[in-house]
């Protein structure tokens, strides 16, 4: 019978945000007596981007000379380790091994990606005498702490405007003027996002509806054999409204978006960055081009506090009932994990599609 290791740790889901503490214990099973030098107990976090690419050179085809490179990059996040047990004979049976770490509050989110990732590993590390070492690893799943009430802009509104003439190519039948408002800059996952959208349609032409999408933007950054980026677009969710604005006429939209459990913005620390945009596309269907604009938002896990207040007055919830603070919130809860593991711009990103 092969040498078996069992990992208890207290969280069953092995999940975690940052700041709080990996415990539980390591249950090692053997069938025979093994002489070793020692036996660590390791918490490790890298982070790794990786992709190739190609470049030419020449200006003929026939003279075409293509270099390939493999770009990468690696950081370490967190390594901490303590020897569980000296040298000597481990006799036949099972063995207890306790452990206690803490997960520095740097430490990014765990991501997996098409160019990176970012992994953490507890690892028991069984050092023989003239073998080679033995290693048993549980993956464990990290959450960047972000409390969305340390960043005093977030706690404002946001507003973008953007104006283009409509039309179809090179004709225009008109201007068209649409502003996107969200009652605050950062939401917490699960969380009910308000936008009002007002748009005068100046223009020959009827607008059909809106659609709205939350983009996760992911930056993978490579520094051998030189510094390059590579990034990455994803809708995570999207919504569309079909409610026509006439053309010649104002009309305004009150809506909500619900956001879906994320992995929090990483801001623009690290070889692997995330954030996220809520863009609005007004949708003039037929063969006008469709129109976008972006905001940025910034995800976390501690809500506003101003933001709880909104929502227990919105779901009519009596005004004696105490509050509960988002920091005890989440100190008290359990973390789980994401859908997705893959400082925030101040700019507005605008976008115009066919």
């Amino acid at each position: 019978m092969a040498t078996t290791c069992e990992f208890k740790l207290n969280r069953p889901r092995s999940t975690y945000f940052t700041g709080q503490k990996v415990s539980g214990s390591i249950i090692l099973t053997t069938t025979v007596d093994k002489n070793i030098r020692s036996i660590h107990i390791r918490f490790v976090g890298k982070a790794k981007v990786y992709w190739n690419d190609s470049r030419r050179y020449g200006k003929c085809i026939s003279k075409d000379v293509s270099e390939n490179y493999a770009f990468r990059a690696d950081e370490l996040c967190v390594d901490r380790a303590v020897i569980a047990r000296g040298g000597g004979i481990l006799q036949a049976g099972s063995h207890e091994f306790k452990f206690n770490f803490s997960i520095p509050k740097s430490c990014p989110s765990s991501h997996s990606g098409n160019y990176g990732e970012i992994r953490y590993e507890l690892q028991l590390i069984v050092d023989r005498q003239c073998h080679a070492k033995e290693t048993f690893t549980k993956l464990l799943t990290i959450l960047k702490k972000v409390n969305l009430n340390l960043f005093p802009r977030l706690k404002f509104p946001i507003t973008a405007e953007e104006t283009y003439a409509a039309g179809c190519w090179c004709w225009s039948y008109g201007i068209v003027t649409f502003k996107l408002t969200i009652p605050y800059g950062g939401f917490a996952s699960n969380q009910i996002l308000k936008y009002r959208l007002e748009i005068q349609n100046q223009s020959m032409i009827e607008l059909i509806g809106h659609k709205l999408e939350l983009i996760q933007l992911t930056t993978y950054i490579a520094k051998i054999p030189y510094y390059k980026e590579r990034k990455r677009r994803v809708v995570v969710t999207k919504q569309s409204y079909m409610d026509t604005c006439r053309r010649l006429s104002n009309r305004e939209y009150h809506g909500t978006f619900i956001i879906p459990s994320l992995v929090p913005n990483s801001g623009n620390q690290g070889i692997i960055q995330l954030k996220y945009l809520l863009q609005i596309s007004i949708i003039a269907g037929a063969y006008y081009i469709n129109h976008s604009l972006a905001l940025p938002i910034v995800i976390g896990n501690v809500p506003l506090v101003q933001s709880m207040r909104q929502e227990s007055v919105d779901n009519d919830v009596e005004t004696t009932t105490q509050l509960v603070l988002p920091e005890t919130l989440a100190n008290s809860c359990t973390p789980t994990a994401p859908t997705y593991f893959n400082d925030e711009s101040d700019h507005l990103h605008r976008l115009t599609k066919p």
